[in-house]
């Protein structure tokens, strides 16, 4: 009787089985990496948000950015949305009154392509916030994966703004967050 050279059964599966787990586990750590570039992503961009507003600082001596803001109050609320309707003097968005002072040479939109918040639940995703009073601000976003450095940014970020849906778990500057209506 002549031995055959080939592979049993039992081989072949493990093998394949090898090769599935190894796939399963370059597909979590690829999944993994773009999760830490988007929050890297936003990070980079509030800190360019960050310079813009300091050189804004710099020209006119207070962070309120005229004619500006989405929410009634003025130079406050998304970064990047449309402003509050209810305005004179009609205003634009706090990016791009940056961008038209020299500031920014484009409006940085978060990664999930939000300006303002959209979806619900685990799938809700946010852009980009800005509050001042004038002598402070802060600017707000919503890391994918914060870690506890993250989080010490922004003391509340455990769930949201009081009395807003807002998931913001990520802040630069010092001014206190909105409070909403609930």
């Amino acid at each position: 009787m002549s031995k055959s050279k080939s592979f049993t059964l039992i081989e072949l599966l493990v093998v394949i089985f090898i090769i599935g787990l190894l796939a399963a586990l370059v597909v979590a750590n690829v999944s993994s990496s773009r999760v830490k570039a988007r929050d890297a992503k936003r990070k980079a961009d509030l800190n360019t948000i960050q310079t813009a507003v300091e050189m804004y600082y710099e020209k006119y001596g207070t962070y309120t950015i005229a004619n500006t803001g989405s929410l009634e109050s003025v130079s406050n609320g998304w970064f990047n949305d449309v402003p509050h309707p209810n305005t004179s003097p009609p205003r634009i968005t706090i990016a791009q009154a940056l961008i038209n002072e020299g500031f920014l040479t484009a409006p940085p939109i978060d990664p999930s392509g939000a300006t303002t918040c959209v979806g619900s639940g685990a799938q809700r995703q946010c852009g980009y916030m800005y509050f001042t009073d004038g002598s402070s601000y802060s600017i707000y976003a919503q890391l994918e994966k914060p870690n506890s450095m993250d989080v010490a940014t922004y003391p509340n970020a455990a769930s949201t703004f009081p009395g807003c849906t807002y998931p913001m778990n990520y802040r630069i500057g010092t001014y206190p967050p909105p409070t909403c209506n609930p």
